[in-house]
């Protein structure tokens, strides 16, 4: 399935609003948890960067050629943050929210 612009960023608001609304159940810990803002920033540069390659790409279309390298590194960077995703729905109990691909 190829994702548009607007399903992107519709994706990535609905992680943003997931985020906050965790981190509001999260204040009544009595403790400051500084890696989960660090977290929250990794992703939200995470989410940065995949818009701004979106965007860089897609006047390339499917006839985008990538060295083998680059084409690599994409697929890791899938693969993890797809595993720590799947890990924390089910830490967290948050229902799956897969996109179809």
């Amino acid at each position: 399935m190829k994702f548009n612009k607007k399903r992107i960023l519709e994706i990535i608001n609905e992680e943003f609003d997931m985020m906050r609304q965790h981190q509001h159940h999260s204040r009544g810990q009595e403790f400051e948890d500084k890696e989960g803002k660090m977290v929250r920033g990794q992703i939200e540069n995470i989410a940065k960067y995949c818009m701004e390659l979106h965007q860089m790409l897609e006047p390339y279309g499917d006839n985008l050629q990538l060295e083998a390298w680059v084409q690599k590194k994409i697929a890791l960077a899938e693969d993890y943050i797809s595993k720590v995703k799947h890990f924390l729905e089910n830490e967290l109990n948050v229902p799956p929210n897969d996109i179809e691909s």
